[in-house]
């Protein structure tokens, strides 16, 4: 979390880098989040509608999860 939220690059990126170049591989710069799932996050041709489409399927999901565990909760509180 410290490093997604200041920046850095994960030391295992270097890692891996040095490794992907032993083996005669290109590394890449940035870090592993932006070189493997920032095109999975943000995939091209995403638009403002797609990304509150699936934000309010994300909330749902959550709400919905949160909503089971409280109920649940409450039920055995009663028992």
């Amino acid at each position: 979390m410290l490093i997604e939220l200041n920046g850095w690059i994960c030391p295992l990126t270097t890692i891996e880098n040095d490794l992907r170049l032993r083996a005669g591989l290109d590394g890449y710069g940035g870090g592993f989040v932006e070189h493997y799932l920032l095109s999975l996050l943000y995939p091209g041709g995403l638009t403002r509608t797609h990304q509150l489409v699936l934000a309010a399927l994300v909330l749902a999901v959550n709400g919905a999860l949160y909503w089971r565990l409280w109920s649940q909760r409450r039920r055995r509180q009663r028992a």
